[in-house]
This record gives C-alpha cells, structure tokens and sequence, in this order.
C-alpha cells in the first residue's frame, strides 16, 4: 500500500527538491557557481547515510580557528559560537569540541611533527611547541541543534592533532583535535616571588622551586640569583 505524501522522509523531499534550489539560489539570491557547488556538497553530506566525511580543509579552517578579537573566557562562548560556526554531526550535538587561537597555516606544519602518544583510541597525533590558546567545549545539555548547550573552558598548552591528505588539494591537512593538554598551574609563591618569572610548563616549575630555594639563601647571605 502506498504511503500518504505527509508520511514521506523529509530527506527525500529534499533530494527532489534540489534542482529548484540550486536554480533559486544562482537566479535569485547571486550565488556563483562555486558557493552552489559548496552548498550542494553540504546538503548532500547532511543526507548521505553513514558516518561523516572527514573534513576537508576549509571546513576545518571553519569550525576550529577562531576570531582572536572575541575573549575566550567568555562563559558563552561555545553555546554561541557552535552555532554560528555550524559545528554538529548532521544537526545533532557533537560532545565536546576545540576552538584554537592560532594561525591556519601554523597549525598545517604540525603535521610534519614527530607522531607522539595520543589519547582517546587515537594511535599516532602530532604535538605542537609552542603554546596555543583556546576553548574547550563539553555538551552539557541537547540531543539536536539548535538545543546544543556547552560548557566553555579556557585553555593555553600544547595540542594534539591527527592529520589526513586531501587528495583534491594534495596536501596534508590537520583533521582533528584530539586533546589541548593543560599547563601546570603555577604557585602563589612563585607567581610573587620578584626574582623568578619562568614559563608554566612543570619542568619550569621545578627549576623555579629550586632557585626559590637558592632565593631564600640569598635573603640570609650573599648569593645573588636570577631566574631567566
């Protein structure tokens, strides 16, 4: 027995639909024919059934560098910008997500990095040197965009990526942030300490504890010590 139109897939209504739309879009709305081919490749992704598409390089750009003018301790800032960056996995809310302060391009040559331990199943990652800002966002409520609510964290320390190759564009491209390893949170006395200003990574720390300790000597004697 044949099914009543109003019992039909929305995804089918979208796949008969599509000629009209690309046609609007070139006539009406000015598109060119490249952001109508971008456009047909996004909704034939949406209706595609499977897993996602690794994401090419654009869409990488897209979802995970962000606009250094906004703070990145903004409490809102992964509700907001999830959705205004369109970051979900065929409109349901992704679990958790990074968003990296840093240049594109400097992100690209981590790929020619070392392969280090990763974590999260993930075998082989590379990891940056230099230290990288970001957010990080966890799904604290919804199932479906746009209901998505995160919880944002600021983060500064080292990233850890899987790269791909992107056959079109023939290169190597970072495709997934696997983890943001947080620094070491210095200690007060350190942090007030005039005589020692040192990086937070830990093995600065214990560096810094030891002339700390040289520091306390010369208040009693002679010593002249300085931490660079």
């Amino acid at each position: 027995m044949r099914a009543p139109r109003a019992a039909r897939p929305l995804a089918l209504l979208l796949l008969l639909l599509q000629p009209l739309q690309f046609k609007f879009l070139r006539m009406h709305l000015g598109k060119s024919e490249e952001e109508t081919e971008e456009f047909e490749d996004y909704l034939e992704e949406l209706l595609r059934p499977g897993p996602a598409r690794p994401l090419t390089k654009d869409a990488f750009q897209q979802r995970t560098i962000i606009d250094p003018t906004r703070p990145l301790t903004d409490p809102e800032y992964c509700t907001a910008e999830m959705k205004m960056k369109n970051v979900h996995n065929k409109f349901r809310c992704v679990r958790e997500h990074f968003f990296l302060q840093v240049a594109y391009e400097e992100l690209q040559k981590l790929c020619k990095n070392i392969f280090v331990p990763c974590k999260n199943g993930v075998k082989k990652c590379h990891r940056s040197r230099q230290l990288i800002e970001g957010v990080y966002c966890n799904l604290t409520r919804g199932v479906r965009m746009s209901d998505c609510e995160y919880e944002s964290s600021y983060r500064q320390g080292y990233v850890l990526i899987t790269c791909r190759w992107q056959n079109d564009i023939q290169e190597i491209i970072p495709a997934y942030t696997s983890l943001f390893t947080k620094l070491q949170t210095i200690p007060h006395f350190l942090a007030q300490s005039p005589l020692c200003t040192c990086q937070y990574t830990w093995l600065h720390l214990r560096i810094c504890h030891f002339q700390k300790r040289l520091e306390n000597l010369h208040d009693k004697g002679n010593l002249s010590v300085q931490c660079r």
